[in-house]
């Protein structure tokens, strides 16, 4: 009896779609299950799809230059051999993933061949646009609809320089009437006088160009307001003083600038290409306009959060320098968040910055002025500096603007968190020479390749520490940086301290650990004891893992009449726990809908690694997931002396994925060994 499967593509990953780039079959041919049926390629790699069955090509429903995407089907074949109904597997509607059968029942194969329930995927073709991954980027990245683009290439195919012409004529003609053209008159000014024409600079176009499409496309709406920065001209003039520097007010403005955009998150976002989302942004770059001959160039500070006023006066500096000698690097100039444009070392009072898109706000600083005011009966004399805050109405309503221009005002007067945050730095090092007089103080030494500093750290601090620092613990510290009088040597202040690299990890590990224990996760009375001899073996990794080719040698060596199935999951990263979790889901589908060959066994397995590479085996949810799963669980995770969360709720720990395979293949092995003798 022959039936017509219609097959799948199978789960690309993390790539979205990728394109066909040849086709290695016809219909009518013969094929085999490991046969290319066609060739996929994304911005990385190309890949070859099998047919997954042996048959009869009947129909390919792709073709070349075509984008692919996971479950979408590509090819119906008419199988040769009769499918056995108890194997078939039957999926709900909503289980959109595949469990690969790695072993027959019959005993002279060995082949992995999928057992499909995925849902068909409708709408994925595009046979009329025929381009690379490469192309389809740049045109993203331009805001191009290829559908507009005629290709040069073979078949229509649209290439780069397409893109280039297309651009290009666009610019030179307009020929869209949804664009805007812009026009000047063209007048003879020599009939009035002597005149000299200077052609614009290529960065004066651009920039030209750039402020002209932000003024068209973007309903700017621009608050003004005065902000006292009467203290903090104070603190700057006394931190300057006490470190011999000098720190230009613009670095306690970006601070303050920061601070306000976390409380106002909104100005820190972005539109969609689409214009039907907004981006949040847990990062905060902020670009910095700076004047050169040349023009006004925007280069921003990365993760300004992160970093000290001392750190952003510095940066502010280099980057200026930079600008200024035109050595500025790509990454400098893109990934801002938020810009600040300031004429106070000019002059003038309010103006109307124009927003660099993508983001939604600018910040605009006039020169500071004087100001008098009677406040409770008496003349107060005060600095204050006009701020501009122009806005895209599209995301940013008036009152929200108001608030945050506010909010900005506030944090300029927030005069010790701006003193605290003047020189913290975080170091990283070994600790030494640990000292812990009755006091409650701690000092010690903190000591790299390069150099050591003293440390000091009062009891007020240490107190709250979570942990107690050995010599010899690798820790990242925060602190101030001064100077002690009696020696006159630089020491570091501390604030805190915590484990570096591993030993944090390790710390974290400890604490889950000890919380599951105490919850009764570990306690033998809950373990599931293993069959005695499992026919139906799931394993949770990566396909492409030596720890699967090792535990599928094994059973097949030691254990070929068990069936071997593989639920795919992820098994390092940070979406690892969560696709492990949804393997442990599939196979309970898998159990309810073949009652006559359900999983009795499941191993979850991955080779050795770092305390890093494993870390994904030490999540609280999958330890729980693992805790109460109704089918026994093997955890074969890394080497002997590696230990994670998951081998302590699993119901038995493997040292290894390969001794996993030997301990549910021992029965079937014995005997084995009792026929051969």
């Amino acid at each position: 009896m022959k039936e017509l499967s219609s097959i799948n593509i199978p789960d690309l990953g993390e790539v979205e779609e990728a394109e066909v780039i040849e086709l290695c079959v016809e219909v009518g041919q013969n094929v085999e299950s490991e046969d290319p049926i066609m060739v996929l390629e994304t911005d990385k790699a190309a890949m070859e799809i099998p047919a997954s069955v042996n048959g009869v090509v009947k129909a390919i429903k792709v073709s070349v230059g075509d984008m692919a995407k996971t479950g979408m089907p590509f090819v119906d074949i008419e199988t040769i051999k009769q499918v056995n109904p108890k194997e078939a597997v039957q999926s709900k509607s909503n289980n959109s993933d595949h469990i690969i059968k790695a072993t027959e029942d019959k005993k002279d194969t060995t082949d992995i061949k999928p057992v499909k329930h995925i849902e068909p995927i409708a709408n994925f073709k595009n046979t009329s646009i025929h381009s690379g991954p490469a192309t389809r980027k740049l045109a993203r990245e331009f805001g191009i609809n290829l559908s507009e683009v005629a290709g040069s290439g073979p078949r229509g195919r649209i290439l780069k320089e397409d893109l280039h012409s297309f651009v290009s004529n666009r610019l030179n003609n307009n020929n869209s009437q949804s664009d805007f053209k812009p026009t000047q008159p063209d007048i003879d000014y020599s009939k009035w006088g002597e005149i000299k024409i200077d052609k614009l600079s290529k960065f004066q176009k651009t920039a030209s160009k750039n402020l002209h499409t932000s003024w068209i496309n973007i309903p700017h709406v621009t608050q003004h307001d005065d902000a006292d920065i009467t203290e903090l001209l104070e603190l700057r003039k006394k931190l300057n003083e006490q470190h011999g520097l000098k720190v230009s007010p613009l670095a306690y403005i970006i601070k303050a600038t920061v601070e306000t955009l976390k409380l106002f998150p909104l100005m820190n976002t972005s539109l969609t290409a689409d214009f039907t989302n907004i981006v949040q942004k847990n990062y905060f770059n902020i670009g910095i306009a700076v004047d050169t001959p040349d023009g006004l160039i925007v280069p921003n500070i990365k993760n300004t959060e992160d970093k000290t006023v001392l750190d952003i006066s510095n940066e502010v500096f280099e980057l200026a320098k930079q600008a200024k000698n035109r050595k500025l690097k790509v990454d400098q100039l893109k990934g801002a968040t938020f810009t600040i444009s300031s004429l106070s070392g000019i002059g003038g009072k309010y103006f109307t910055p124009i927003i660099n898109p993508p983001e939604v706000g600018i910040l605009g600083l006039s020169k500071t002025f004087n100001h008098v005011s009677l406040k409770d009966g008496e003349v107060k004399e005060s600095k204050q500096m006009p701020v501009s805050l122009s806005y895209d109405h599209r995301v940013i309503n008036g009152a929200y603007a108001a608030k945050f221009i506010t909010e900005f005002s506030a944090q300029l007067n927030r005069i010790q968190y701006l003193e605290d945050t003047f020189n913290n730095i975080s170091v990283i090092g070994e600790i030494s020479n640990m000292s812990r007089p009755s006091s409650g103080h701690i000092y010690f030494t903190l000591k790299d390749e390069d150099g050591a500093i003293g440390c000091a750290m009062w009891r007020s601090q240490a107190s709250k520490l979570n942990f107690r620092p050995e010599n010899g613990d690798k820790c990242i510290l925060k602190g101030q940086v001064s100077i002690y009088p009696a020696t006159g040597r630089y020491q570091l202040m501390v604030k805190a301290i915590e484990l570096a690299g591993s030993g944090n990890l390790m710390q974290q590990f400890e604490d889950l650990k000890k919380k599951l224990d105490k919850e009764g996760l570990f306690d033998p009375k809950n373990k599931l004891p293993l069959p005695e001899s499992p026919k139906h073996i799931a394993v949770i990794t990566s396909a492409s893992t030596a720890a699967f080719q090792d535990i599928l040698s094994t059973i097949q060596r030691r254990a070929p009449s068990s069936q071997l199935s593989l639920s795919k999951a992820v098994v390092q990263g940070d979406t690892a726990p969560r696709t492990i979790i949804e393997a442990l889901g599939r196979i309970l589908v898998f159990n309810e809908n073949n009652s006559g060959n359900q999983v009795d066994t499941v191993i979850l397995a991955r080779g050795g690694g770092s305390i890093e590479d494993l870390w994904c085996f030490n999540n609280e949810d999958l330890a729980r997931e693992i805790s109460a799963f109704p089918i026994p669980t093997i955890s074969g995770v890394g080497h002997e002396i590696d230990f994670t969360i998951c081998d302590f709720v699993a119901d038995i720990r493997s040292p290894t994925p390969t001794a996993a395979a030997e301990l549910v293949s021992e029965f079937n092995f014995k005997a084995l060994e009792k026929l051969d003798n």
